[in-house]
């Protein structure tokens, strides 16, 4: 009796709580299968700062921008620029994000870009570094490697973007600036311009655009949260606002003006700090570009010593000296050179023509190289792959030539019909030119998306204003 009371209470005691545990099993099975128990989940990012520097709350997305709260607790110092490595290898090259004079013990949100792998995905993990270049007491260009990174990619990217300078229609001054998504073309963020803008151009990282105004006033503004982070007045008087340009470490802006009775012109030299003119030099640009034609009029090269500008009417090309604004050559005798572009090692610049030729100049001695000739039409706007294989040149029509530059052979694309082709924007991978096109008779304009492999347009985004200056974050 004793041994089958004993059997019969396991065996209620089994049926009572069994399917309790069973229940428990399948919760934790569960909870495993998300990723519950996995402590990486947890503990999302990691900043391991410096003495003296405040680093937290990384965020990586899997475009490899990493946002990240910043602080310094040292001197005062001023910042040029943030960089990020996955190596202890010092970076090349900075990119401001945030504030230039921020306080000591101030933190504030930084955003940089990360060598991430092709194709990373959400759980990707990420080891790296974090560097900052800055100015501190009569010494410049000092770089700190300040933190370690460990973290995964833990937001999706937004699909890459534009930023387009809107053109009224029948009109060939750019009224309006906007970031557009790149997928289907919804416009993210407008702002209205009071006056025309004559020049757009770009800051390093594109995380600001600049428009140089009729009025004077070159607006810088932030895409991203629709605000104006500065304004400054260049002074005209006679003069015409050109062409505005970021110097390659995003310090300094130089805006050109030009005199149509004298035929000199002036460039400013501008803080991005301050949004103050800190220098200024007259040159000769003989006869000034028409300032619609005048979009990317300045260069630099690679180290920034030196500017290069173009003059449309004039047929020629300025080289001036950025530490002491002294005029180094220049280049004549071209066609209405209406835009250039600097090779990745600076050795040579690339200057399409109004005769539909294409120009290589030697930067040693601003002496021409190669004339490419016989193109269908005028060449405009020009832009270089990033890795420096191609060069694309816009038509004055619906066509794009794209130029092997090993041995200057050419193919000329068709893009859309009844529109003009006028600037260029290539993706980060070099698999989709943006062509931004407008139609004669104030229709709307729009961007092309033309594919870089054989030359087909992928598709056409349609804007209710005609389009101008087109940049890709892509």
């Amino acid at each position: 009796m004793g041994g089958v009371s004993k059997s019969q209470s396991a065996m209620e005691y089994l049926m009572t709580y069994g399917w309790a545990i069973l229940i428990i099993a399948v919760v934790l099975g569960a909870l495993y299968s998300l990723g519950i128990f996995n402590g990486a989940n947890f503990l999302g990012g990691t900043c391991v700062a410096g003495p003296g520097y405040l680093c937290s709350d990384p965020l990586l997305s899997a475009s490899g921008t990493l946002a990240f709260t910043y602080g310094y607790q040292g001197p005062n110092v001023t910042v040029i620029g943030f960089a990020c490595t996955n190596t202890t290898t010092a970076p090349a090259s900075f990119a401001l994000s945030g504030s230039s004079d921020l306080q000591p013990g101030q933190e504030e949100s930084v955003s940089v870009s990360c060598p991430l792998q092709s194709g990373a995905t959400l759980g990707t993990p990420y080891s790296g570094y974090l560097w900052v270049e800055y100015d501190q007491a009569g010494q410049s260009d000092l770089i700190s490697r300040f933190a370690t990174i460990r973290t995964t990619v833990s937001k999706s990217s937004p699909a890459g973007i534009l930023y387009v300078g809107f053109l009224y229609p029948g009109r060939v001054y750019t009224d309006e600036l906007a970031s557009v998504y790149a997928n289907n073309g919804t416009i993210i963020n407008e702002y209205p311009l009071t006056a025309n803008a004559y020049a757009l151009n770009v800051s390093p990282g594109g995380s600001t655009l600049y428009a140089f105004q009729g009025n004077g006033n070159i607006i810088a503004w932030n895409p991203v949260s629709n605000s104006v982070e500065g304004v400054v007045t260049v002074p005209l008087g006679a003069n015409t606002p050109l062409g505005v340009g970021a110097s390659p470490n995003g310090r300094y802006l130089w805006a050109v003006t030009g005199n149509w009775l004298n035929y000199d012109a002036v460039a400013y030299v501008i803080s991005t700090s301050s949004y103050s003119i800190v220098a200024n030099t007259a040159f000769t640009l003989a006869y000034p570009t028409n300032g619609w034609n005048a979009e990317r009029v300045i260069s630099f090269s690679p180290d920034g010593s030196t500017a290069y500008i173009d003059g449309y009417g004039g047929g020629m090309v300025e080289r001036i000296s950025t530490s002491n604004y002294i005029e180094l050559g220049s280049t004549s005798s071209l066609s209405f050179p209406d835009s250039i572009m600097l090779s990745g090692n600076g050795a040579d610049l690339y200057v399409p023509g109004y005769d539909g030729g294409l120009y290589t100049i030697d930067t040693s001695n601003n002496v021409v190289v190669n004339t490419m000739g016989n193109f269908p039409s005028t060449m405009h706007y020009n832009i270089l792959s990033s890795e420096g294989s191609y060069l694309y040149a816009a038509g004055n029509g619906d066509n794009v030539e794209r130029v092997h530059l090993s041995d200057y052979t050419s193919t000329e694309w068709s893009t859309v019909s009844n529109y003009y082709s006028t600037y260029l924007a290539i993706s980060s991978n070099n698999s989709v030119l943006y062509m931004s096109m407008y139609a004669s008779g104030g229709s709307p304009g729009g961007v092309a998306e033309i594919n870089t492999a054989n030359g087909n347009v992928i598709r056409f985004l349609s804007f209710p204003q005609g389009l101008g200056y087109v940049y890709s974050t892509t």
